[in-house]
């Protein structure tokens, strides 16, 4: 807003596309590998042995609705995206305090 009370808006430049692998890990002293990405019907996720807690995961569509939700346990595990569509999704998984472990685009062919 200006100082004369206006909202001003301006016009921003955003990129055309954003790589397939973007992803953030919150909890730098865990190592994550989330593979194949783009995935089939299944999608696996690797966490380092430094983390050893019962997780949870969502995955969820562009529009922020969760299409999957469920926990796993430490270490490897499997997701299987058989009954979503292709696209575009966030995979978030977090740790058993409810704390983001990572944020991570996948790709369901």
């Amino acid at each position: 807003m200006s100082n004369k009370g206006n909202l001003v808006f301006s016009a921003v430049d955003c990129p055309d596309n954003v790589p397939v692998n973007s992803k953030t890990n919150v909890k730098n002293n865990v190592e994550t590998v989330v593979f194949p990405n783009p995935a089939g019907d299944v999608l696996n996720v690797s966490l380092s042995d430094v983390y050893n807690g019962v997780i949870h995961y969502t995955v969820q569509d562009i529009n922020g609705r969760i299409c999957l939700s469920s926990v796993a346990g430490p270490g490897n595990f499997l997701i299987k995206l058989n009954q979503l569509n292709p696209g575009p999704y966030i995979l978030t998984v977090r740790d058993r305090y409810g704390e983001i472990v990572i944020s991570e685009k996948i790709v369901k062919k």
